[in-house]
């Protein structure tokens, strides 16, 4: 819209987006890029990419005409160009991207306005890491069958902000990355997994270790071990020796 917009301090999609048709807003990212790049030297920069609304672009003269020039005909194939040319950047500069797994184009919100049966002619491009957050589980393999490493953080599993009472340590250690169905080769396609703790709704540091610990454990014993290896017993058995150097380091922990 051009006009100032303040920082946001509550929950939920927002719904201003970038103008993707600026050279400004390319130009600012890869300044912001740039200090990130530079803060931080792992080969890997995430950019996000998630619960964008289409509501701006689909009323912006500017964008539409960007879009006609650019041979784009829906939205989610603007996020994917955008997208692309964010990962150009990045690769100019010795990274790779990763990112939600909304920036395969794929639509997995009710608020994205166009039809879910559209296919996006942009594809997304070869090598970006897809975070893969939300929707099912035949997302996540098409995604893999067309060659994108993806690390694995589905929400119903991982997000330990979503139950008041905190993710159970049963369901958190039962989670596995690695959905059925899948070939020995697209099996290695899952590069990892992920749990997140998002702060909306979490009121002090106390309170957000509680559902963070010992849940991390579960995950990180999720992480690094073969299913087959994985027992339930075996890891309460050690869990102890974790709460003993949480009680050292004074962080508060859930009992479940």
């Amino acid at each position: 819209t051009g006009k100032p917009i303040e920082v946001p301090c509550k929950f939920g999609v927002q719904y201003d987006v970038y103008n993707v048709a600026d050279p400004k807003v390319h130009q600012f990212l890869e300044d912001v890029l740039d200090e990130v790049i530079a803060l931080f030297p792992d080969s890997v920069v995430h950019i996000g990419g998630d619960e964008v609304r289409y509501n701006q672009w689909n009323n912006s003269p500017s964008v539409k005409a960007y879009m006609k020039q650019n041979g784009i005909s829906s939205p989610s194939e603007l996020q994917v160009y955008f997208t692309n040319n964010i990962s150009e950047l990045l690769a100019s500069k010795g990274k790779t991207m990763m990112g939600w797994n909304e920036i395969t184009g794929d639509k997995l919100h009710e608020f994205q306005t166009e039809d879910k049966s559209v296919i996006s002619e942009q594809k997304l491009a070869p090598g970006t890491i897809v975070h893969f957050w939300k929707g099912d589980t035949e997302l996540m393999k098409r995604t893999i069958e067309k060659g994108y490493p993806v690390v694995n953080s589905t929400h119903d599993y991982t997000y330990l902000d979503y139950s008041y009472e905190s993710i159970p340590l049963d369901k958190a250690y039962d989670f596995n990355p690695i959905p059925d169905g899948l070939s020995a080769s697209e099996q290695k396609q899952i590069i990892g997994l992920g749990c997140q703790m998002w702060g909306e709704f979490i009121p002090t540091v106390e309170s957000m270790n509680r559902k963070i610990f010992p849940r991390i454990a579960a995950y990180a014993e999720v992480g690094w071990t073969a299913p087959d290896q994985k027992d339930f017993d075996r890891f309460l058995d050690n869990l102890p020796k974790f709460l003993k150097r949480w009680d050292a380091a004074e962080i508060s922990y859930g009992e479940d």
